[in-house]
């Protein structure tokens, strides 16, 4: 006597409908990680910018704070006909630099204040601007200047 085990059909209707969303969402998966995949810039409206020292002598730079002046960035030396790259945002919003001579007084700002990105920016120490008192807020006077970079 042989007997014979019959499956439900109902459990081959599921397992066919379960193996199918299985396979449609695997073809998705791949369809999107070829096709629809981009890389995502996480600061979209941040560039690189290039500080000139086009003057005779060295300069010390100060990147102030968003916040204000009365806290700076790491500040870096920049001796005549050198250049650094520095990061600025096309966000329209204020982006100073407090610039000081060698022995210490502040020569003027810059503000690398943009509102769309500017490919190959080079902005020359030369063009200072005078420091007012509103901009920006409030300067304190420069620590002994770092080694040279």
């Amino acid at each position: 006597m042989n007997l014979r085990k019959s499956r439900h059909p109902i459990a081959l209707v599921i397992a066919v409908i379960t193996i199918g969303i299985l396979l449609v969402g695997l073809m998705f998966w791949v369809f999107s990680a070829v096709f629809l995949y981009r890389t995502v810039d996480p600061a979209p409206y941040r560039f690189n910018a290039i500080i000139l020292n086009d003057t005779p002598e060295g300069v010390l730079l100060r990147e102030c704070d968003p916040q204000g002046c009365a806290i700076f960035y790491e500040p870096l030396n920049l001796q005549p006909e050198n250049q650094i790259s520095v990061v600025t945002s096309a966000d329209d919003s204020p982006h100073w630099w407090v610039i000081s001579n060698e022995a210490g007084m502040t020569t003027g700002c810059l503000n690398l204040q943009f509102t769309r990105k500017i490919p190959d920016l080079v902005v020359k120490i030369s063009d200072l601007q005078a420091c007012t008192p509103d901009n920006p807020d409030f300067i304190p006077a420069p620590l002994k200047p770092s080694s040279a970079h």
